[in-house]
C-alpha cells in the first residue's frame, strides 16, 4: 500500500508541474491565466510537502507547517478565476482582497505562530495547544469554507454560460464544459475528504484511507491533465481572447424607446438578409452592435424580449437556413457537408453537428438524405 501511495504522489506532482508549464508558456496574459497559475502551484507545493511528509523528509515537513490552511486560500481563487471569466474589467479586482481575509487571518494567529514554535520547539502561545489537540474542528471548517466558495463558483459559472450565448455567435463547449467540471471535481474531492475526515476522527487513520485521498486527487488532476496538454487554450477560453467589450457577459436593465426598437429591427434585417453578416465565424454581439450603430445592450434587450432569444440562437438560426439553402443549390453540389457549415460561418464540426440537430432533429447527414 506504501508503495502505491508513494506512486500516486509521485504522479500526481509530475501532472501538476506539466500542467503549471502550459500555462506559464501560454502567450497570452490574461487575468484567469494568473489565477489558475496561482491556483496549480498551491496545490503542486501541497502534493509536494504529502510526499515530504510521507517520506518523513525533515525540511519538507517543517516547510508543509507553511501550508496549513491553504484551503482558505484556495477557495477565493477559484472563485475569482470563475469571476474573471465573466467580466476583464482589471480595476475591479483591487476590490476583492476580502475574499482572503480569513487566510491572511489564519496565517497571523496560526501559520506564523506554529512555524516559530517549531523552530524553537516550544509552543510560544497556549491556545496552540488547544488547536493541536482539535486540530479535525480547524480541517472541518476548512473543507466547509472551500465548499461554500466552490458553490458560489459553480451558481456564477451556471449565470455566465447563459450570458454567454447574448454575446458570441460561436461557442467551443469543451471549453466551457472544461470550467464545469473543474469546480464540480474540486467539490467532489472537498466531499470526499469530509467523509475520509470523519472516518479519521472517530477511527485510527491507515494506509488505505491515505491511499484514497491521493487516489481521488489523482485521477482529478489527470484529468485536468489529459485536457490541458491537448487543448491548451481550455485553460483561457477563446471566447475571452476575442471580447472587445468591456462589459460583463451578463445581461443588465436598459432604457429602449419604441423608435430605437425599430431601427434596431430594421437595420437587423438589413444586415443578416442583405450582407449576410452572419457567414463572419467571429461575429460578436459588439461587432454587430457596431455595424448596426447602435449599443450592445439594446441589441441583446431587443432579441431577448421582443424575438425571444439570445445572441447565439438568432445568428445560429440564419447559419442554419443557409445552410440548407447551398444544400439545394445544384451548383454546389461538389461541397462536402463540413465545407457547407463553414460557408455558413461554423467554426468546427462539432458545434455544428450539435447546433443543427437541435434545430432540426436530424444530423445533417439525415437531412441530406430526406431531401432526396
Amino acid at each position: 500500500m506504501k508503495l502505491a501511495i508513494d506512486f500516486v504522489l509521485v504522479a500526481s506532482i509530475v501532472i501538476l508541474l506539466v500542467l503549471l508549464l502550459v500555462l506559464v508558456r501560454y502567450k497570452r496574459n490574461v487575468i484567469p491565466q494568473k489565477f489558475l497559475i496561482a491556483i496549480f502551484l498551491i496545490l503542486f507545493f501541497l502534493q509536494f510537502t504529502s510526499y515530504g511528509i510521507f517520506h518523513q523528509i525533515r525540511w519538507l515537513q517543517f516547510l508543509s507547517l507553511a501550508f496549513e490552511g491553504v484551503l482558505l486560500l484556495i477557495a477565493p481563487l477559484v472563485y475569482l478565476y470563475i469571476k474573471s471569466l465573466n467580466s476583464i474589467k482589471k480595476s475591479s479586482w483591487r476590490a476583492s482582497w476580502f475574499h482572503f481575509a480569513p487566510y491572511l487571518l489564519y496565517l497571523l494567529f496560526l501559520n506564523i505562530p506554529v512555524l516559530v514554535s517549531a523552530f524553537k520547539k516550544r509552543y510560544i502561545f497556549e491556545y496552540l495547544v488547544t488547536v493541536n489537540e482539535y486540530y479535525y474542528v480547524r480541517d472541518y471548517a476548512e473543507l466547509f469554507f472551500l465548499a461554500c466558495y466552490l458553490i458560489l463558483a459553480l451558481r456564477l459559472f451556471y449565470q455566465m454560460s447563459t450570458g454567454l450565448k447574448n454575446v458570441f455567435s460561436i461557442l467551443e463547449y469543451k471549453n466551457i464544459k472544461w470550467v464545469g467540471t473543474f469546480i464540480a471535481g474540486l467539490l467532489t474531492l472537498v466531499v470526499i475528504n469530509l467523509i475520509l475526515l470523519s472516518f479519521e476522527t472517530f477511527n485510527s487513520s491507515g494506509d488505505l484511507l491515505d491511499f484514497i485521498t491521493v487516489s481521488s486527487f489523482l485521477l482529478f488532476i489527470s484529468y485536468l491533465g489529459y485536457f490541458g496538454t491537448s487543448q491548451s487554450q481550455i485553460f483561457v477560453p477563446e471566447y475571452l481572447l476575442q471580447n472587445e467589450s468591456e462589459e460583463n457577459f451578463t445581461e443588465k436593465r436598459i432604457y429602449i424607446t419604441e423608435q430605437e426598437i425599430s431601427e434596431v429591427e430594421k437595420k437587423l434585417k438589413s444586415v443578416f438578409e442583405t450582407d449576410k453578416l452572419f457567414l463572419d465565424d467571429s461575429l460578436t454581439l459588439h461587432k454587430l452592435a457596431g455595424e448596426l450603430q447602435t449599443s450592445d445592450k439594446k441589441v441583446s434587450f431587443y432579441l431577448n424580449h421582443h424575438l425571444n432569444t439570445n445572441f447565439y440562437d438568432f445568428v445560429n438560426g440564419y447559419r442554419i437556413d443557409e445552410f440548407k439553402s447551398i444544400l439545394q443549390d445544384k451548383t454546389k453540389e461538389n461541397l462536402s457537408l463540413l465545407g457547407i457549415a463553414y460557408e455558413c460561418g461554423f467554426k468546427s464540426k462539432s458545434s455544428f453537428n450539435r447546433i443543427f440537430k437541435k434545430a432540426t432533429g436530424l444530423s445533417p447527414s439525415q437531412y441530406k438524405e430526406s431531401l432526396r
